[in-house]
């Protein structure tokens, strides 16, 4: 699995040196795992791609090298250990992401899986409302 992440940085770093910040946006937002976003209101679209255009391609580049998920060290066997108290909060339209959340469960049966539906990757972006109205019914986070 880790050596399928490390391949898959490597066309993301590709390119990123050999087409620029403007191609690897367009791909990066053409993914599956973003397609819940197409809902969202022009203005947020464009906010978003602007913040994802001002990024520097080679600092990207850079940084899936050195920190992307094929690189960082297996975290589970710390997880499994963590006595804090820990929500873990997916959209109920990530697929990906629900069954990382569902093998967290495995490993952390204390976890508290919040899904927040008809929503996606990026419930910050997509349901910022919802998602701080979550958060604040906690406040000893």
């Amino acid at each position: 699995m880790r050596e399928q992440r490390r391949l898959a940085d490597q066309v993301w770093i590709r390119l990123l040196r050999d087409q620029g910040i403007e191609a690897f946006v367009t791909a990066w937002e053409h993914q599956p795992l973003f397609k819940t976003q197409a809902r969202l209101p022009a203005e947020i679209l464009a906010r978003q791609r602007a913040r994802r255009l001002s990024q520097r391609s080679e600092g990207l580049a850079s940084a899936l090298e050195r920190l992307g998920l094929g690189e960082m060290p297996s975290t589970w066997e710390a997880l499994a250990c963590y006595q804090g108290r820990l929500d873990w909060i997916i959209g109920g339209e990530d697929t990906r992401f629900q069954a990382i959340a569902h093998e967290v469960l495995a490993h952390r049966p204390a976890t508290r899986l919040v899904v927040l539906e008809g929503v996606g990757h990026n419930p910050l972006l997509e349901v910022p409302e919802r998602l701080r109205a979550r958060l604040d019914t906690h406040p000893d986070h």
